[in-house]
């Protein structure tokens, strides 16, 4: 598993990513997600069934449209 700077290291050469929402922190996530808007990318966020509702409310709009949540 990549450590949250790890994957901001990623997110910032523009990739589009795929991260395990229930491994990550809503913060590390945020900071991930500022990351992957910045440079113009998209984000899937996966396993996001153990995040409260308000928590994924408060990452979708950071940027709605860089963002899919997985509530598979």
């Amino acid at each position: 598993m990549k450590t949250t700077l790890d994957i901001i290291f990623l997110a910032q050469t523009g990739v589009d990513l795929v991260v395990d929402a229930s491994s990550k922190t809503t913060m590390d996530l945020k900071l991930i997600i500022d990351a992957v808007v910045k440079n113009g990318a998209h984000i899937t966020l996966k396993n996001c069934n153990r995040k409260t509702t308000m928590d994924l409310g408060y990452l979708c709009k950071i940027s709605p449209k860089n963002i899919t949540i997985d509530l598979s």
